[in-house]
């Protein structure tokens, strides 16, 4: 787990390497989790953002989700629907 310190006291995740091979036996995903809030708490960070994707495996180490949404405006519509229909099928 490759994390980056910003001025204003904020512990941020990066870049996760992982081997999927070993990611099921051994929880990989969930030991990079609690190894970064232990190195955050180690450094003296009181927040961390974990960022947008996996909230199921982020809740079970503690961290509070919050909800966003995002608007896209485009000129063309015809990939979007494409992208939609690929989603749903």
């Amino acid at each position: 787990m490759f994390c980056y310190k910003n001025v204003r006291k904020i512990y941020t995740p990066a870049v996760v390497g992982m081997d999927y091979q070993f990611s099921r036996d051994y929880n990989i995903y969930r030991q990079l989790l609690s190894q970064t809030i232990m190195r955050a708490k180690t450094l003296g960070f009181k927040r961390i953002d974990f960022g947008l994707t996996a909230g199921f495996e982020k809740r079970k180490v503690g961290a509070q989700v919050i909800e966003k949404c995002c608007y896209i405006r485009t000129r063309d519509n015809f990939a979007m629907e494409a992208l939609e229909f690929l989603r749903n099928d």
